[in-house]
């Protein structure tokens, strides 16, 4: 297993649906697009490994994979995909396993798929010990070679950069 938070790439999280299915026009390939920008928002996607992707996608979007695609993450709030291909295959927040960090604001979606870390968990220990020790409970856990983000994150990438950034949002908001 490779050190998945060496990696510089953003990551992601997502909450399971078991009643979902894929339709015909949740799975799309296509020859003629651009392989770097999302189909949908158009924003640039982050290279992301097929082993991300095959981790995240429920099974019967599993099934309609083409693995010779390669794919990217697209981080963006307001899009629905969050896996694109070179070829043009998509898949959207309905056909993975869980919930995306960058795609939701609800306060128990993961920060840090990993370890547990969420919104709510962060606020709390705020309120509760003026500070968090997420980053550096998750920085020793990385040091250990614990972490699994390629497998874990939606991102498929080390969420040390999203953990931080919700602690700092979560203590202004606490704090001022």
């Amino acid at each position: 297993m490779s050190d998945c938070c060496s990696s510089t790439d953003t990551n992601g999280a997502l909450a399971s649906d078991a009643s979902c299915s894929i339709e015909v026009n949740d799975v799309v390939t296509k020859e003629d697009v651009d392989p770097v920008v999302c189909p949908s928002c158009e924003q640039s996607g982050t290279s992301i490994g097929l082993i991300t992707v095959k981790s995240m996608l429920q099974p019967n979007a599993l099934a309609e994979l083409d693995p010779k695609q390669e794919f990217r993450f697209c981080a963006s709030p307001s899009c629905e995909i969050v896996y694109f291909g070179t070829k043009g295959q998509h898949f959207r927040l309905k056909n993975l396993r869980r919930a995306v960090f960058q795609k939701s604001q609800d306060e128990q979606v993961e920060v840090c798929y990993c370890f547990g870390w969420n919104r709510i968990r962060i606020k709390t220990e705020l309120e509760e010990d003026g500070q968090s020790t997420a980053v550096s409970s998750i920085s020793a856990h990385i040091k250990a070679g614990r972490c699994a983000c390629e497998i874990n994150n939606p991102q498929g990438s080390c969420c040390l950069g999203n953990v931080a950034k919700v602690v700092k949002e979560v203590r202004e908001s606490l704090y001022g």
